[in-house]
């Protein structure tokens, strides 16, 4: 009977810890939705900033979305001194009523393009097609390689590899979580891909998701 004692009291110890680290695994899980929800409405408040005035139920082409990306990091990388040609490329142009949601993609993939290019002849390339049903979005640049083993990783919360030194200030790690989740609210899917000397991230979209009349 001691022995059973034993045992049941080890087994309440487990239980008890288990609680402890499903608890702090909740926290950890709502600080960073909180996060996600901050930088959405951050990006929400600088969009409507800068996008012409539009009534509910207005559409843009992705030419226009384009145009209003461009004018953003041209001046961004501008300021930061760096030796980055951007370009777009719209293979099928198509009016969208989900700009928000798309520009918020753009923008962060984007943004992960120009904090990896680090050297002097970097490159970042962005192209929409549409492929039979899908909606295509391609970002490529020639920045630092994403190591292999991180390819799981990067669309987690939390996961980051940036830090700044002068400030001790660490990413939260939320910007490509961000994106993964506004693309799966469109039926979408995002995949990384490695080549020699470029990276690309890929989502496909169904066409009737975000194709207006189709």
């Amino acid at each position: 009977s001691y022995g059973i004692y034993n045992k049941l009291n080890d087994a309440e110890k487990l239980l008890d810890e288990d609680l402890k680290q499903i608890k702090a695994d909740s926290l950890e899980l709502s600080i960073q939705i909180h996060e996600i929800k901050k930088d959405y409405n951050r990006i929400v408040l600088s969009m409507e900033k800068i996008l012409p005035t539009r009534e509910a139920g207005n559409t843009m082409k992705i030419s226009e979305i384009f145009n209003v990306i461009q004018g953003q990091f041209v001046h961004y990388i501008e300021g930061l001194n760096k030796d980055i040609k951007l370009t777009f490329k719209v293979k099928n142009d198509f009016d969208t009523d989900k700009y928000f949601m798309i520009i918020s993609i753009l923008n962060n993939l984007i943004q992960n393009s120009v904090e990896a290019c680090i050297d002097d002849n970097s490159y970042i390339n962005v192209i929409s097609e549409i492929d039979d049903d899908k909606v295509v979005f391609r970002v490529l640049d020639n920045g630092k390689e994403i190591p292999e083993e991180a390819k799981e990783l990067i669309f987690e919360p939390g996961y980051t590899s940036k830090y700044d030194p002068n400030t001790g200030i660490v990413s939260t790690g939320l910007g490509l979580t961000h994106v993964k989740m506004l693309t799966e609210h469109l039926n979408g899917t995002i995949n990384i891909s490695s080549y020699t000397k470029e990276k690309e991230f890929t989502i496909v979209f169904p066409a009737k998701d975000i194709l207006v009349g189709r």
